[in-house]
């Protein structure tokens, strides 16, 4: 089994491509998809930002692709997975006061991100130029997320990419759908179970 991450900033495309890539990938392999977790996310949006929503969120993925896996497909692809969750988390704690308890919560949350990580085999970020996303997200999201919010989620992104070292393949999201679902396929290669 292959286990891949598809991650992003919000409006960057990753569920269409997903869904596209899903049909292709599905004419050969066994495919199984962890969808978004935080759709499961019982808290309301404004403490969508605390240790207990991300602690949920967390440990939700992981189950998630725990449950997926029993049925052994080829391909377990999470539309979304624990580096997305640790990255909103970081960006949170930018805004928060350092406390004792919740340095020993950073900690926590830390500790099961960076153990459970090493558990994907690929990992793609899915990109879009930021001035095309704010375009695409609208006014609906407008309150959610800012412009500013965009370019400092990208900015966390690759921060925490670059500081554990995770080898990410960046699919930049700015042909057609069927483009990019063709640029993640060969971006896979040797990877996927039989292509080698």
């Amino acid at each position: 089994m292959l286990k891949i991450s598809l991650s992003g900033l919000p409006g960057s495309g990753v569920n269409a491509l997903l869904t596209e890539a899903r049909k292709i990938l599905g004419l050969k392999y066994r495919v199984e998809v962890v969808e978004p977790v935080r759709l499961k996310n019982p808290f309301d949006n404004s403490s969508h930002s605390g240790f207990i929503s991300c602690f949920f969120d967390i440990s939700t993925q992981i189950n998630e692709e725990n449950i997926r896996s029993i049925s052994h497909p080829d391909l377990l692809v999470c539309n979304r997975s624990v580096l997305d969750h640790w990255v909103f988390w970081n960006r949170e704690m930018r805004t928060k006061t350092s406390t004792p308890q919740l340095v020993a919560k950073h900690e926590l949350i830390q500790r099961l991100s960076t153990f459970w990580m090493p558990s994907y085999d690929c990992y793609f970020l899915i990109r879009l130029d930021l001035a095309v996303l704010r375009e695409r997200l609208g006014p609906v999201a407008s309150g959610e997320y800012t412009p500013n919010d965009l370019d400092e989620l990208d900015k966390v992104y690759h921060e925490v990419i670059g500081k554990l070292g995770i080898q990410v393949v960046e699919i930049w999201n700015s042909g057609s759908i069927d483009e990019t679902t063709q640029k993640l396929v060969a971006a896979l290669g040797d990877a996927i179970p039989g292509r080698g």
